[in-house]
């Protein structure tokens, strides 16, 4: 049996075969990597384009 070969529970080779059959078998580390890459094209604004005194007022006069 698969499962016993590769030191998986029934349940756990039901989902990995399940995903195969999908076409949903992608490398974690690529899917990490694609993750992170979304994040990092991301643009965020810097600290220094912030005025901390000014988002502590907009908070006061809510």
């Amino acid at each position: 049996m698969i499962a016993s070969e590769e030191n998986r529970s029934i349940a756990q080779q039901t989902i990995i075969l399940l995903k195969e059959s999908l076409g949903l078998h992608t490398n974690n580390k690529l899917r990490r990597k694609a993750l992170l890459e979304k994040i990092n094209g991301k643009n965020y604004p810097g600290n220094d384009t912030i005025d901390h005194i000014n988002l502590i007022r907009e908070d006061r006069e809510r």
